[in-house]
């Protein structure tokens, strides 16, 4: 076990800023631990590399803010432990609120193998089926193990004087309501015999359907008992004056739609004639007052139906003829540390800020602009270099290997405005091909 200097730290952060602790070599051991007790909201990087400040292993956890230990009670830090994976091992702490740490304490220590602790961990025991598959041991729910071991009764024998068999029932066939069965001081078996109340009680009455199985006779909602009877209609007799048959329709088929079929007070049938134009869409037919139907020159109404499918057309050519015309660039600032905050630190490999799509169809975009401010550093930050890599699935990532060109006002200022005119891939990223640190950055996309 050894205690890391170089990742730990007992300084409180200002307002938004950021502990970064210093590469150092962990081959020699298995595992990490973090001991954590902040102030305010911080987030944690855990970096792991196997090359010096190549992160290829990158871990976020965040943490609330917590109070000061009492002293005068138990209490703990938090704790985050994890493997470490690769050679090379580095923390940076950020302060992300806008307020002063009244304190802040992170403790790394690196061990030999993962520890476990008694109350947080535990070891899974398991076996293999017959069935030749890995299986956990099986335990109650209070943790007792579970075997297969079984007893013969074969030869156990009974005492009436010591032993005895208890039986139990239950209404309602749940064994978790199982009673004993109850009898008198004599073992003699207590039954409730009762007379039935015809206001508040009653028989079932079942019998056994086709496939054997027992039901219970079916009534209507008035007690009316349902049966299979059938009625024959041949003798049935209709009177014209008080006798009537009801005609009823639907438009859907559906029975619970039904209405009774329209007519006008002398029992003529009412009735909607329908036609189409292309035998779909279905209208009803006009006629004028006098009854007489309306009818259009089959020429005419297929010459206004071509008219209105150009109309439409061209509606929609010329919309997207304005947005290619006046589409507006794009704009979208993906950093920006703000003043007297320390810059954003990307390693070799890392990706700058996020993924621009340039949008397809007519809402495509040709030519993409990053621009941004560098702040030079030490630990590898005094040399930076980035390039633009390009996709059509967003997972795939080619470049030109062209890397972006710096103006440098000061000795550790530098600017850069990176563009590419008619990008043929969808998707366009800024990568980082040696560190550098950065304090704005801004990414525009637009049409040429």
């Amino acid at each position: 076990m050894s205690a890391s200097e170089k990742n730990s730290t007992v300084n409180p952060l200002k307002a938004n800023s950021q502990f970064t602790g210093i590469s150092e070599d962990v081959g020699a051991f298995g595992s990490y631990t973090i001991a954590v007790r902040t102030a305010t909201n911080i987030r944690l990087k855990i970096l792991q590399g196997g090359v010096l400040n190549r992160w290829d292993d990158v871990r976020i956890l965040n943490q609330t803010a917590m109070t000061a230990p009492p002293f005068d009670t138990e209490t703990s830090p938090v704790v985050f432990s994890g493997l470490l994976k690769m050679k090379y091992f580095k923390l940076e702490v950020l302060n992300t609120e806008s307020a002063d740490q009244a304190f802040l304490r992170c403790d790394v220590v690196f061990r030999d193998a993962m520890p476990l602790n008694i109350l947080d961990d535990s070891i899974a025991v398991g076996g293999i089926d017959e069935n030749g598959d890995r299986r956990l041991l099986a335990t109650t729910v209070d943790g007792v193990l579970k075997t297969n071991t079984t007893v013969s009764v074969e030869n156990i024998t009974l005492s009436p004087e010591t032993d005895g068999v208890r039986f139990y029932g239950s209404t309602d066939q749940d064994i978790a309501n199982a009673k004993l069965v109850n009898t008198d001081a004599d073992g003699k078996l207590n039954v409730n015999t009762q007379a039935l109340s015809e206001q508040t009680d009653a028989v079932s009455t079942a019998g056994i359907d086709e496939n054997g199985v027992k039901r219970l006779l079916a009534v209507t909602t008035d007690g009316v008992l349902k049966t299979n009877t059938t009625v024959s209609v041949e003798d049935i007799r209709l009177d014209g004056a008080t006798d009537a048959i009801r005609i009823m329709g639907s438009t859907d088929q559906d029975v619970a739609n039904i209405k009774l079929i329209n007519t006008d007070v002398d029992g003529r049938l009412n009735t909607n004639i329908l036609g189409s134009s292309d035998g779909n869409d279905r209208i009803i037919l006009k006629t004028e007052t006098s009854g007489t139907l309306n009818t259009i020159a089959p020429t005419t109404d297929a010459l206004i139906t071509a008219l209105n499918a150009l109309t439409t057309e061209n509606k929609t050519l010329l919309q997207k003829l304005e947005i290619n015309a006046n589409q507006l660039p794009s704009t979208t600032q993906m950093i920006n540390v703000g003043a007297g905050n320390p810059p954003l630190q990307f390693a070799g490999g890392d990706v700058i800020g996020t993924v621009l799509d340039m949008g397809i169809n007519e809402e495509r975009t040709n030519d993409v602009c990053f621009s941004g401010h560098i702040l030079l550093g030490t630990f590898g930050f005094n040399d930076p270099s980035i390039i633009l890599q390009y996709s059509h699935n967003s997972y795939d990532w080619f470049s030109d290997g062209t890397s972006a060109s710096f103006y440098k006002p000061t000795a550790i200022n530098y600017q850069f405005n990176f563009q590419r005119n008619n990008v043929g891939l969808r998707y366009v990223r800024l990568l980082c091909e040696r560190p550098v640190q950065i304090e704005i950055l801004v990414a525009s996309k637009f049409k040429n």
